[in-house]
């Protein structure tokens, strides 16, 4: 059986972890250990099943949150099995044996551009058709059922704006169903006369590259999942989605296997008692610049319909009063004081000694918060992002919007991405290490200013043991919960 290359998003996602309404927070809570006690391939090759199997609708990361866990129950009641949020073995080979199938009927091959690295699964049997054109490739059906257009741009031909204004105009009748635009990338779908499109272009090497899909719903039978599964597969180097999972070679099973009563979870993925809120929010963290006033990752807050923070030993209610998309900052306000601030310092060097402290996977790791440390890798983050700067302190989901400390204390940066170890793996054939990205306090100072909040500046003083260090840090983080 071909070797198939399991690719999600490509450089980054948020350490927030994600939340959604009305969950049964003991049966995510085992759910949630069950995943994390998967190996990398497996963690990355389930979303991209379900996609194929037609239960999963987003960019797959490696990390789960309330989407898949919804997306899992939904595969599991299509086959008749209880919604528990978990897989048994027989449960996922079948699901192999559905979405494998699915991928082998649609024959998704590999395909890389002329013009750059940039590689994409293209439905090979369903678009034999392959012509070249100026910008790249295209591919068509015999009837013209389905097609797909895989394009580079130089800046000097079009712009990731122009890309996005052309394919969310109305002009012609268009119908714009998502549309989202980010510095680095930028998807669009919708539809236009009786024919869906779905398009997707990123920064790559020199200039944009990307695909757009269309195809007629009454000719190609469930053919939204094939631009979910070509997008979670798109890789452009320098700039892609999220990351890529390990190769996996083998060979599927032949036929469905009949699923067994489904057994307790494994011991590794027990959960504790819990303690659930009456709904099911993300957590990450966030540190005080005032005695009532935090910043954190604009991410972390997202679309909350309420916002928890925990001061000293009580619990506090948090209120959103600004948010800043482009550099993924965000200030609250609490509604009890802490006794301790963060003081902020710009300009720290490559080189320098640096520690992480935050809240990460909240519920399973330790409540008082998880300390790491590391150095400046370089003073500039993906794509020589001068808002940033890159770390090797560890960081894990719910690390968002943490404190990064010099040796004397100062926060030098807020922590707010990690790159996908799994992305180089597939390239370089070696796993990057610890290669995670802040914020630089530089950037949060203007945002406050800008915000009107006062905040004390730090400078390089005497190195702190450690200990005292950690403790300087615990004082002013919170744990940042969002409930939707």
């Amino acid at each position: 059986m071909k070797i198939w290359v399991l690719v999600s998003m490509l450089a980054l996602a948020g350490l927030a972890a994600p939340g959604a309404h009305a969950l049964d927070r003991a049966q995510y809570q085992a759910a949630e250990r069950v995943f994390y006690s998967y190996e990398d391939k497996r963690r990355y090759e389930l979303p991209l099943l379900l996609i194929a199997a037609g239960h999963f609708n987003a960019m797959s990361t490696g990390a789960f949150g309330p989407r898949l866990f919804r997306s899992i129950q939904s595969y599991q009641s299509a086959i008749g099995a209880p919604a528990t949020g978990w897989l048994t073995t027989d449960q996922y080979l079948r699901l192999r044996v559905t979405g494998y199938g699915a991928m082998s009927a649609w024959g998704m091959a590999e395909i890389v551009h002329p013009l750059t690295d940039a590689k994409l699964f293209v439905p090979k049997k369903l678009v034999p058709r392959q012509q070249p054109t100026a910008n790249g490739y295209a591919f068509e059906s015999y009837d013209r059922s389905i097609s797909v257009d895989f394009s580079f741009f130089t800046p000097s031909e079009r712009s990731l704006e122009d890309v996005y204004a052309r394919l969310t105009s109305p002009a012609g009748g268009r119908r714009v169903d998502y549309k989202v635009l980010r510095p680095a990338f930028m998807a669009v779908a919708g539809g236009v006369g009786d024919r869906a499109f779905y398009a997707k272009y990123q920064v790559a090497r020199g200039g944009i590259v990307g695909f757009t899909t269309t195809w007629d719903p009454q000719k190609i039978e469930r053919g939204d999942r094939i631009p979910n599964l070509m997008a979670n597969l798109f890789f452009a180097p320098l700039y892609g989605g999220a990351d890529a999972a390990a190769q996996a070679a083998y060979s599927p099973p032949t036929a469905p296997v009949t699923p067994t009563p489904p057994a307790s979870p494994p011991a590794v993925a027990e959960a504790p008692k819990p303690q659930p809120p009456s709904e099911a929010g993300g957590t990450g963290t966030g540190f005080f610049v005032t005695r009532t006033r935090l910043l954190t990752n604009a991410h972390v807050v997202k679309g909350c319909a309420a916002v928890t923070l925990k001061v000293g030993q009580e619990q506090a209610s948090g209120r959103v009063l600004a948010r800043d998309e482009r550099n993924d900052l965000a200030l609250v306000e609490s509604d009890k004081p802490n006794e301790a601030v963060g003081k902020l310092r710009a300009g720290v060097r490559l080189g320098e000694d640096v520690a992480a402290f935050g809240f990460p996977l909240n519920g399973l790791l330790a409540t008082s918060g998880n300390f790491t440390r590391g150095g400046v890798t370089a003073t500039a983050g993906l794509l020589d992002d001068s808002s940033q700067i890159q770390i090797s302190a560890p960081v894990q989901p719910g690390n968002s919007g943490g404190p990064l400390l010099d040796e004397s204390g100062n926060v030098v940066g807020v922590v707010v991405s990690k790159l996908k170890v799994l992305q180089v793996a597939m390239i370089t054939g070696d796993f990057a290490q610890n290669v995670n990205f802040a914020i630089k306090a530089s950037v949060a100072q203007t945002f406050l200013e800008a915000n009107s909040t006062e905040f004390e500046t730090g400078a390089v003083g005497e190195a702190l043991k450690p200990a005292d260090l950690a403790a300087k840090a615990q004082s002013v983080a919170t744990v940042v919960e969002c409930r939707l």
